[in-house]
């Protein structure tokens, strides 16, 4: 992976009392710059057993969730990948205003920080901008990103797919992802006039991009997570598993 960028590998690396400080309420920063929401029972043992003793117990799966990509009103009623449409300074203003106890300053600076590192940022950035042409076109259709990272239009109950266009030349084709609907794409936006248009979808661990679109302060830089087509270094014909991705 990639040196974390500034103020960040400071914040996460430093002694200081805003560093520390910092690293002690992370689940929090990182919650504001989340692009999905998450998905869980909650367990009850911790009211059970009481005291100091600190416990966060899941029962069943844990699910990432896409929302709609476009807000339905003002910056300030943005949340998550949502706030990303907005400028910079908007964008920052939104996530202070929904962020008690944490450093507004400091929310600036790691807003900037992840404009200029996250590469993620501009793909939602031209989602927004293909979503806003399929809504005007009208029809049943709905913007999907597939685990090539590439952005994809999917219109009416045949599943058709138009890949969008992204050069001038075609560097990999792999018909399979684009015949059928694909268990592992990731749902930006849906034309309006479905009626499932406002509705969170999940994300599929599989996908590359599960991580990276909740956890982006640890991969600031758009790094991609596990997926099915990693494999070992040594042994380029032999998968990487998950756990040994994650150890």
């Amino acid at each position: 992976m990639s040196p974390l960028p500034e103020p960040l590998n400071t914040l996460m690396n430093g002694q200081d009392a805003q560093a520390r400080s910092f690293r002690e309420k992370l689940r929090k920063w990182n919650s504001i710059f989340a692009f999905t929401s998450i998905l869980f029972n909650m367990g009850t043992r911790i009211n059970e057993i009481g005291g100091n003793f600190q416990l966060f117990q899941i029962h069943g799966s844990l699910y990432h969730r896409q929302g709609p990509l476009v807000p339905a009103g003002r910056p300030v009623d943005a949340r998550f990948s949502q706030v990303y449409l907005y400028d910079p300074a908007e964008a920052a203003a939104a996530r202070a205003g929904g962020a008690e106890g944490l450093d507004p300053n400091l929310i600036g600076s790691l807003t900037m920080m992840l404009q200029r590192s996250n590469p993620l940022i501009q793909l939602y950035l031209t989602g927004r901008e293909q979503y806003a042409k399929i809504s005007e076109e009208g029809g049943d259709a709905c913007l999907i990103l597939n685990p090539q990272l590439s952005l994809v239009v999917e219109r009416g109950a045949d599943r058709r797919r138009e890949n969008l266009a992204t050069g001038d030349e075609v560097a990999m084709i792999l018909p399979e992802e684009y015949s059928e609907q694909g268990m592992r794409d990731i749902v930006l936006g849906k034309s309006p006039n479905r009626e499932d248009v406002g509705a969170f979808t999940i994300i599929n661990p599989n996908h590359a991009l599960y991580l990276p679109l909740h956890y982006v302060l640890l991969f600031p830089n758009g790094e991609l997570g596990w997926h099915w087509s990693r494999t070992l270094f040594n042994r380029p014909d032999k998968r990487l598993t998950q756990r040994s991705f994650y150890r």
